[in-house]
């Protein structure tokens, strides 16, 4: 009974911690989205739309923004290359208030993390399993957050003990 109990809290909390997770990154991608299209837009880029939903679409996964910007600063350095380091330029330090500002209080408030934890955990989970380890090591922390913030005592169901009464003659 006690592991069941227990087997369904991290179940249900586990559950809770990815979705809540996964809403705060497609926030974060339309974040920025909107931010790099705007930048895009006011660098006169053409095709700003497209590069900006390239670049926010990438967001959603991990170096996925690095990879937008530089497919997008690349292109239109074929065209200006002037333009082209403008691009790149903006987009990265856009990219880096978003990274280390933004993403950690956006991720943070889903998932009931410190900002500085989730970095933490992503310095954490990218040291020890790489790729994955960014994919998984913040829902991982918000999980174990999650279960130690939970009341355990009170909230335990109370087992259930058999007792036999032995009656005399």
């Amino acid at each position: 009974m006690v592991a069941g109990f227990w087997g369904d809290r991290l179940r249900q909390t586990t559950r809770q911690t990815f979705q809540n997770y996964f809403i705060g990154q497609l926030a974060l991608v339309m974040i920025v989205t909107i931010v790099m299209t705007t930048a895009f837009l006011l660098l006169g880029v053409p095709f700003a739309l497209v590069f900006g939903l390239g670049v926010g679409i990438l967001a959603f996964f991990p170096l996925g923004k690095t990879l937008g910007v530089t497919i997008s600063s690349t292109i239109v350095s074929l065209q200006s290359i002037w333009l082209g380091l403008r691009v790149a330029g903006v987009a990265i330090v856009l990219d880096q208030l978003i990274d280390y500002f933004v993403s950690p209080l956006l991720i943070g408030k889903f998932t009931s993390l410190n900002p500085i934890w989730v970095l933490l955990s992503l310095l954490i989970g990218a040291k020890l399993i790489g790729f994955l380890g960014l994919v998984l090591a913040v829902p991982i922390a918000g999980t174990i957050k999650a279960l130690l913030d939970q009341p355990t005592v009170s909230e335990m169901p109370e087992p259930e003990i058999a007792v036999e009464t032995v009656l005399s003659k």
